[in-house]
């Protein structure tokens, strides 16, 4: 199951809005004045102004708007980043590289992107095991900031081979980073990620036959 307390954040997050409406109040007033101006100085408007109150309002206003642009643009990607980690950690113990491949980012990107997530608070009490490559929540201490309403651990289930895998409906991977489709094979039948090993043979979520697969890309 997603955190209940990082999908409370997401819908929360303003994903740079403030920054839009600065933006445009900014942009709409710098952009009339130094219109205004230059129509002056080109004696097409009211007198009394010339080019270089033109400039004065171009960097009091078109060059903060422009930055206010630039910073609503950056919020929203970050908070749509964000957003795809929330929805692609759905277990206590969630491996990067299934997180690298579900979001489309790099081991290293990921890693970073987790670091951020933790620090900004998203996930109380989580940390990255980099001995495991693993992204590992704490439920207790999420349940605790959320209130004592946290998520409840995700039922698990036993697959082929005998060991305990959680539930889980087919995923939707982005295109693989060519660090990751060296390491990972994707059943086609159940879409998780399997290991590219020498003896793979079938994948260890569903038993699916990957006999022929294995110098896929």
């Amino acid at each position: 199951m997603i955190s209940v307390y990082a999908e409370k954040n997401l819908q929360s997050s303003f994903g740079g809005v403030p920054y839009a409406i600065a933006a445009a109040i900014f942009l709409v007033i710098g952009v009339s004045a130094f219109v205004s101006f230059l129509a002056s100085a080109l004696g097409a408007g009211p007198s009394g102004y010339d080019l270089d109150d033109g400039i004065v309002a171009l960097v009091a206003f078109v060059v903060p708007g422009a930055y206010f642009a630039y910073r609503w643009r950056a919020e929203r990607a970050k908070r749509n980043l964000f957003k795809s980690y929330v929805f692609a950690i759905d277990d206590v113990e969630t491996p990067l590289i299934d997180l690298a491949a579900l979001v489309g980012r790099s081991l290293n990107e990921t890693d970073r992107d987790l670091r951020e997530l933790i620090g900004e608070g998203w996930y109380p009490g989580a940390y990255v095991d980099r001995g495991n490559y693993m992204f590992v929540r704490s439920l207790e201490t999420e349940a605790k900031a959320f209130g004592g309403q946290g998520p409840l651990p995700p039922a698990s289930v036993t697959t082929a081979g005998g060991s305990p895998r959680r539930a889980s409906v087919r995923k939707t991977y982005k295109p693989l980073d060519p660090e990751i489709a060296d390491i990972v094979l994707q059943c086609p039948q159940c879409g998780e990620l399997n290991y590219r090993t020498p003896n793979l043979e079938a994948c260890e979520f569903c038993g699916a036959d990957l006999r022929g697969l294995q110098d896929g890309r």
